[in-house]
């Protein structure tokens, strides 16, 4: 600038980007977010899988029903029922105990976050509903 005793300094390269700093500070960042958007990612997953345990019991209730309907008994396993649950299960078994003309219980279980605690869920003739009796997500219930 002329005249007024100023000059101004420029470069004849301009420099375009970010330093070094900024993108620190934009690494750092994501860092933060993807430390508390994993976690609950792996939990939303988790919790998703334990529908298909609902899904498998309801199955159960509804081939134990026709079962005795047909039989006066219950059943003692999935194939005696006709329940065929198809594809990759993570319940993959579903175990039956107290099996009478009375009543069942038929229980499945998975280990969801390969921990030493199982995700438990059982349904009983009494109940079209099932119940969860172990979450091995937050490690709670009466059967953990």
């Amino acid at each position: 600038m002329r005249g007024n005793g100023m000059q101004r300094f420029t470069s004849k390269n301009d420099d375009y980007g970010f330093t070094l700093i900024e993108l620190m500070i934009v690494v750092a960042i994501i860092g933060v977010l993807a430390s508390i958007a994993i976690p609950r990612f792996q939990n939303n997953a988790m919790a998703s899988r334990q529908v298909e345990a609902e899904e498998v019991l309801s199955a159960v209730y509804t081939g134990q029903a026709i079962y005795f309907g047909e039989n006066s008994t219950y059943g003692n396993s999935e194939a005696q029922i006709n329940v065929d649950m198809v594809g990759n299960r993570v319940y993959s078994t579903t175990v039956f105990t107290g099996v009478s003309a009375s009543g069942y219980t038929a229980t499945v279980t998975a280990n969801l976050d390969n921990d030493a605690t199982l995700d438990r869920w059982v349904i009983t003739e009494a109940s079209s509903e099932p119940t969860q009796t172990c979450n091995d997500i937050t490690n709670v219930g009466p059967a953990c």
